[in-house]
This record gives structure tokens, sequence and C-alpha cells, in this order.
């Protein structure tokens, strides 16, 4: 596992530009997620660091690359973030029982997608502590770290 840090903005933009559902700009590996009175777009991975601080070049990339798709507004009371998020090297999650700690569920490892699988993965922790085997997602689970039968 290892932390791999991402960067988001947090923006208002006019009604009529909003986006109706998330969108996925996959060429240049930005998504972009309609909020309540904000607009959320996320990029860049970067790997092996542990510096927390934002890096204005890469903001700015972000904002070069989303103007290539949009037609030209201006981003309101912009909030920048970065942060880390859990990866693991061959992008395969950690779903499953710990091994040492029988009581201890792991639903961790989905690096910068990892809200857009949570409601999967929450009917997946559901169903694993409930009935023990987690024989419902039988499937799903062999593609984690953990899988045990």
């Amino acid at each position: 596992m290892m932390g791999a840090k991402g960067y988001s903005i947090t923006f208002k933009m006019p009604e009529e530009l909003k986006p109706k559902t998330s969108s996925l700009f996959a060429d240049i590996f930005m998504a972009m997620t309609p909020r309540r009175d904000t607009v959320r777009i996320t990029s860049k991975l970067e790997l092996n660091t542990n510096n927390a601080l934002i890096d204005k070049e890469q903001i700015a990339n972000m904002k070069k690359n989303l103007a290539a798709f949009m037609q030209p507004f201006e981003m309101k009371d912009a909030i920048e973030w970065c942060g880390f998020r859990p990866l693991t090297p061959n992008d395969i999650p950690y779903l499953g029982y710990d091994k040492r700690y029988k009581n201890l569920i792991h639903a961790t490892g989905l690096g910068w997608l990892g809200i857009t699988f949570g409601p999967a993965i929450g009917k997946i922790i559901a169903d694993l502590s409930q009935d023990g085997a987690n024989e419902k997602n039988a499937d799903i689970m062999l593609f984690s770290a953990f899988f045990r039968d």
C-alpha cells in the first residue's frame, strides 16, 4: 500500500455549463463531478512523494486541460486541494478479512476512484460482514489481495 498524491479543484461555474452527471476525460486523466452548488475536478496522481504541499504547476495544468474541453468560463471561489489516496502497486484493492484480527474487514487501496466504487464496495463489505464468507460476491472477491475461501 502506498500513498498516491492526488489533486482537486472545487469551484462554482455557470449553471448552464455545469454537467448533470459525473464525467471522465480519460485521455487527460481527469474526472469532473457536479455537486450541490459547486463542481469538482480531480486529476493527477503523484507516486513516490510525501510532500503534502500543493504544486501550483499541477493545478495550472488541470485548469489548462479542462479549458480545452469546455466553453470559456470563470472559475469562481476555487478551492485547490491535494491529499494522499491509498493505492496498491498493482491497482488491486484490499478487500476482506484481516489475517490477524478476525473481526477486522479491510476495504482500501482503490486509488483515485475510491469514492466512485463506494456503493459497490459498501455492498460487498456488508455482505461479507453478514455471511462471513461473502458467497454473494465471491467472483468479485477473487480480485482482492485478501481473498479466502
